[in-house]
């Protein structure tokens, strides 16, 4: 029996790690996991020219809409195409961007990931955290305004552009089902769907994950 192919790389994942520093009681590590499959395979891969093109596409609008409470550290990537490709990690110090009194933990940016598909397994959603008391108007206090969409609105606009790398491959942002994919052994099967629409919601979601310690 001859040896099964070599994996063709296509997907990569980036984890852009962090840390939410205290303001009274814990702090709280953030990690925001995406997907994204290169257009064509036939340039180089190369997982730093990944993690620097993200950089700078990516994370940075995403610094530039939380709080300064929050701290990247590293970013994280691979592709999940090949099983025993490793994580290349990059050390990264970007601080939140807004500065002031911060909301509490459990508040966040509520973003829908819709694809052209219907089901649960090809759409998604992203929470970004810490919001900032700026992040509200008087009144109207439920909900983000104006001044806040922008921001949040320019990480959709940039997740939808994608990016390209320094070895020109181009990077689409998409979903990645990880139930109905298999990429613990090769050879892998990567079930990826494009995203066409990133939806921010104007309301203030809740995350009981990032919810501080109790405090007596």
């Amino acid at each position: 029996m001859p040896p099964p192919a070599a994996p063709t790389y296509q997907v990569a994942e980036v984890v852009m790690k962090g840390n939410v520093a205290s303001a009274g009681s814990t702090s709280k590590p953030f990690a925001h996991v995406f997907h994204f499959k290169r257009t064509t395979d036939v340039n180089v891969w190369d997982n730093a020219a990944i993690e620097a093109a993200f950089q700078t596409a990516i994370a940075v609008p995403v610094m530039a809409a939380v709080n300064l409470r929050a701290q990247q550290a590293v970013n994280d990537v691979r592709c999940i195409d090949d099983a025993n490709n490793a994580y290349t990690s990059v050390p990264r110090a970007v601080i939140g961007a807004i500065t002031g009194d911060s909301m509490p933990l459990a508040n966040t940016g509520y973003m829908l990931l819709r694809t052209g598909f219907r089901g649960k397994n090809w759409r998604g959603n992203k929470k970004f955290f810490p919001l900032s008391e700026t992040d509200t108007t008087i009144g109207t206090a439920d909900l983000l305004n104006a001044a806040s969409l922008i921001k949040f609105n320019a990480i959709g606009t940039a997740l939808l552009a994608g990016f390209t790398d320094a070895n020109g491959n181009i990077f689409k942002f998409g979903i990645f089902s990880r139930k109905i994919s298999m990429i613990e052994s090769n050879p892998t099967y990567v079930n990826f769907t494009q995203v066409i629409a990133c939806l921010m919601n104007s309301r203030i979601g809740r995350s009981k994950k990032h919810e501080p310690s109790s405090v007596y």
